[in-house]
């Protein structure tokens, strides 16, 4: 199973926040989403993020 995390048409509703980073990459106390799906599921998590992000948080497994 493939695990893909990706940016919805609301990203902007957290646009102070996302400026520089996916928003499946904000912290919520000691981890991100990616880091809280690969520890529940044990499986790598990939993200789609917008197009300007992808070089640095995308699609790499992490």
């Amino acid at each position: 199973m493939t695990i893909i995390l990706f940016e919805d048409e609301r990203w902007p509703y957290f646009a102070t926040l996302v400026q520089a980073r996916p928003i499946f990459e904000l912290r919520c106390g000691a981890f991100t989403t990616r880091e809280r799906v690969v520890a529940l599921l044990g499986r790598p998590a990939y993200g789609l993020a917008r197009s300007h992000l992808m070089p640095h948080f995308g699609p790499a497994g992490g």
